[in-house]
């Protein structure tokens, strides 16, 4: 009877442990996925910065007619985890979200959709191992302009907002203003760049 009893402890402590370490498992890949899309989303904004430092009108970049090098094939879809993504619904809640902080009439920013695909896109192979994450970023006016034209650029500056998501669903989204400061190609100024808070 006590070796029956041993058995039985023995088994539900190993149950317990098995529950125990695939929690923390999980735990440490939550962990990991947050880090990883945070470092993703920062490779995605400086790709981006880079290609609005080449763009020679940026009234065409706001206006949809000159977009990112990177941008993952005609139709705005994200890939992840097998699954085809549409953009559009992430344009309008980014679009309404711009609306509802910055409720500027003809002045309010209009977030365009300006590159999107994978992340292995941004970073050369010999450099990074493979990941499974993809990115999109949008660029708009930035809140200062008083042109009445969120489709074009009078003061030079831009809002970019670049998101990172990984197979699990853990995402991170990154806004920055940047500025230009000399002529295409001179290297552009950041003024802002910050992470956003999500819900």
């Amino acid at each position: 009877m006590g070796a029956l009893a041993a058995a039985t402890f023995l088994l539900a402590s190993t149950g317990a442990l098995v529950v125990i370490s695939s929690s923390e498992e999980r735990t440490s890949a939550a962990f990991r996925d947050v880090a990883v899309t945070r470092y993703a989303a920062e490779a995605a904004a400086e790709r981006m910065i880079l290609d609005l430092q080449f763009a020679s009108s940026w009234d065409d970049v706001l206006s949809g007619a000159v977009r990112s090098s990177i941008a993952a094939g005609p139709e705005e879809w994200l890939f992840q985890t097998g699954v085809r993504r549409a953009l559009a619904p992430e344009t309008a809640d980014l679009g309404a979200n711009v609306l509802a902080a910055y409720p500027l009439a003809a002045n309010t920013p209009v977030p365009q959709l300006f590159g999107w695909g994978r992340v292995d896109d941004l970073v050369p192979a010999a450099i990074a191992p493979a990941t499974n994450l993809y990115f999109a970023a949008w660029i708009s006016d930035d809140e200062g302009e008083v042109d009445g034209d969120p489709r074009r650029d009078s003061n030079a500056r831009l809002r970019l907002h670049a998101l990172a998501i990984a197979p699990t669903g853990a995402r991170h989204e990154l806004d920055v203003l940047v500025a230009r400061i000399a002529p295409a190609p001179s290297p552009l100024q950041r003024l802002v760049w910050r992470g956003v808070l999500l819900d």
